[in-house]
């Protein structure tokens, strides 16, 4: 199978919509609900990817967009750090992200740094060691 690149979004969890039929078992009410939605979708794409023969060739990751609401219905806690969405603080940006990449990241590794999807294709272009500079700009002084 040759390269491709697949980005995925799902706005349930932030608009907090109603999850498919089938999904209503959860005790955290709806958000709960539709968290159980995108877990199962996740799992759906990376059974694809071992079907497919090609999850060990792929760099697969999850991630939040933003920080903890504040606010109803929502709210959320960003724990101990200041900030919440839609602040440039670390509370704001600091979520969970999950990354897979078969033999660069051992499973179970776990990182407190903070990582942010603005910036996922320069650094994954860095890591794959892709030329992204623009070759037909001026530059700027």
């Amino acid at each position: 199978m040759s390269s491709f690149f697949l980005q995925v979004f799902r706005e349930v969890a932030a608009s907090c919509r109603t999850p498919r039929v089938g999904f209503g078992r959860e005790t955290a009410g709806d958000i709960g609900d539709a968290l159980a939605d995108v877990d199962c979708n996740v799992g759906l794409m990376l059974d694809a990817l071992d079907r497919l023969g090609v999850a060990g060739n792929t760099i697969f990751i999850w991630c939040a967009d933003n920080g903890a609401e504040q606010r109803r219905p929502w709210r959320g806690s960003a724990g101990p750090w200041s900030g919440f969405y839609n602040i440039v603080m670390e509370g704001g940006i600091r979520t969970p992200c999950i990354i897979r990449w078969p033999g660069r990241f051992p499973a179970g590794l776990v990182s407190n740094e903070i990582v942010h999807q603005v910036d996922f294709f320069s650094t994954l272009a860095a890591a794959l060691g892709a030329d992204i500079v623009p070759k037909d700009r001026a530059k700027v002084r």
